[in-house]
């Protein structure tokens, strides 16, 4: 979305060069489908896993200096979903503390598969749970996450109700309040004092992100091409995608962008409940739901799914 701008001011060949200049930075990781079996289907639109990863890795996770098969586990997980006519974005998270089957380990928790096989066992088991293709992966780690915040300046966020955390003892009063770096990662990753848990810590992520493109758009960033060229250049450094995410595909997204003219959706696959499994605290996903769920997802009718399955679980605040 940030070449947008430097789009209107250059030629359409110098568009792409300068483009592609900067593109052929964006880490790869070495091809994560090429061992998967038996997958779904390609569909007309474009189905994009996103992982937030943690810090415990030793080494870099994304971006720069990333290696090929990076540990850590997946913080956040979120399929990005574009129809074909890009006239709209679908952002379904999935609960990192689902209890799911891991293809060659067992059950375990959603955030586990990562850790235990990196990028091709995360997508085998996003795959196997949704019944979706994924067409492409990216990953972003969380100094990256912190370094975007604080290079727009902080994001505004508005907490309707105090927020407390009862472990870091941080609080925040109701109301509008700008998180630099620091504070909006504390936002994103909140774990106690939460009374939903997981879902909450959820509906923070996606309220984040929804300010965070907010942001982007009125701090006239699209207008202003060092601006760009600062966001982009810091993207490339802290994000990690596939190895066949050419830089004409990362092209084809950016010039679709105005198409979405701002309908971006965020929901949330549905949810049964929650349970202690194996001493573990789990989230059990609704398996009554899932099928026609991520079917609407997948067949770009989601909009009518969530209109006649309104559940405070979906939780979607467009």
């Amino acid at each position: 979305m940030a070449l947008l701008g430097v789009f209107a001011l250059l030629g359409v060949a110098a568009f792409h060069f300068a483009a592609n200049q900067v593109l052929d930075k964006v880490d790869r990781v070495a091809d994560p489908f090429a061992a998967i079996k038996n997958r779904p289907k390609p569909t007309q639109g474009l189905t994009i896993l996103l992982a937030g990863l943690d810090d415990r890795s030793a080494v870099p996770l994304t971006g720069s200096g990333a290696e090929n098969s990076p540990g850590g586990r997946t913080d956040s997980i979120m399929l990005v979903r574009l129809p074909a006519d890009r006239s709209a974005a679908y952002v379904v998270s999935l609960p990192r503390d689902s209890w799911v089957d891991i293809p060659d380990h067992g059950r375990n928790k959603l955030n586990a598969a990562f850790a235990l096989g990196g990028p091709t066992l995360l997508i085998r088991t996003v795959e196997n749970l949704t019944n979706l293709r994924v067409d492409h992966l990216a990953l972003v780690d969380w100094d990256g996450f912190k370094a975007l915040t604080d290079a727009l300046g902080g994001v505004e966020i508005d907490f309707p109700t105090e927020l407390y955390d009862t472990v870091h003892k941080i609080r925040f009063p109701a109301g509008k309040h700008v998180l630099d770096g620091s504070k909006a990662l504390w936002y994103v990753r909140q774990r106690y004092g939460l009374p939903r848990g997981d879902l909450d810590r959820m509906q923070h992520q996606q309220n984040f992100l929804r300010a965070l493109m907010t942001k982007i758009q009125q701090s006239g960033t699209f207008s202003d091409p060092s601006k760009i060229t600062a966001l982009v250049r810091l993207a490339t450094d802290h994000v990690t995608v596939d190895q066949n995410f050419s830089n004409d595909d990362l092209l084809a997204l950016a010039l679709d962008a105005p198409k979405l003219r701002g309908n971006v959706r965020f929901v949330t696959a549905p949810i049964q409940g929650f349970a202690t499994i194996a001493g573990e605290s789990v989230v059990v996903l609704d398996p009554a739901k899932e099928p026609a769920f991520f079917t609407a997802v997948g067949t770009d009718h989601l909009p009518d799914y969530l209109a006649n399955n309104k559940t405070d679980q979906l939780g979607a605040n467009a």
